[in-house]
Order: structure tokens, then C-alpha cells, then sequence
């Protein structure tokens, strides 16, 4: 939401509409900081910056596209030519693979290097 917000065209909207935004995004930000934060907190601050999204009032003849919040949006130009159920699983096991083989390779070396100074 905060990303949402920090998109938002301070040109388009009243300044003091603006103001009150701005206002709420240092707040979040600074619970989003604050690593003693509760859920509260977290909340309070989300729920603040929404409301201010909410108020904010566009300067007349200007026009107002609303950022989507929807998880499932794609940019202009880029079709979704995959399902979910098609997509690459990225869990993959050959990089964790690949550094236990290494760490084995390499227990071996320094094995047969002990082995012939002996």
C-alpha cells in the first residue's frame, strides 16, 4: 500500500489533500521502520495512509487513473500467457545441489593432501 501511495501524481490531486497523504506515508514509514513496532501499529499506519488515499481530491479537468492493488495485474503490454498452474517452480534443487557436491569435492582435496604429506 505504501508503494501504492508513494505512486500517487501530486500534481493531479489538491494540495491539501496531498498534504494529508504525505502526512500518513512519513508515519508508515516510520512504524515500517521501527523494529518494535506491533500489529497495531502496523495497522493504524495502513489503515491511515488508505483513508488519505481515499480523501485525496483531484485538482478539476485533471485526470485521476487509481493504482490497482490487485495481486493479479499485469502492465500495459505484457499478456499473461501462463496459468498458475503451468508456471515455473523457482524451489529448485540444483543450485543446494551443486554447493554440497563442492563442499564434497573439496573435503576430498584437502583429504588426499593430508594423505601424501604424511
Amino acid at each position: 500500500m505504501i508503494a501504492t501511495a508513494n505512486g500517487m501524481d501530486a500534481n493531479a490531486y489538491t494540495s491539501e489533500s496531498y498534504s494529508v497523504l504525505t502526512t500518513a506515508l512519513a508515519k508508515a514509514n516510520d512504524v515500517m521502520a521501527d523494529d518494535n513496532a506491533t500489529q497495531e501499529d502496523v495497522d493504524a499506519a495502513a489503515n491511515a495512509v488508505k483513508a488519505a488515499m481515499d480523501g485525496l481530491v483531484a485538482i478539476d479537468g485533471t485526470e485521476v487513473q487509481t493504482p490497482s492493488t490487485e495481486n493479479n495485474a499485469t502492465q500495459a503490454g505484457q499478456e499473461t500467457t501462463t496459468t498458475k498452474a503451468n508456471a515455473a517452480k523457482t524451489g529448485d534443487v540444483a543450485v543446494p545441489a551443486a554447493v554440497i557436491g563442492l563442499l564434497a569435492a573439496s573435503a576430498v582435496a584437502v583429504g588426499i593432501t593430508k594423505k601424501r604429506k604424511k
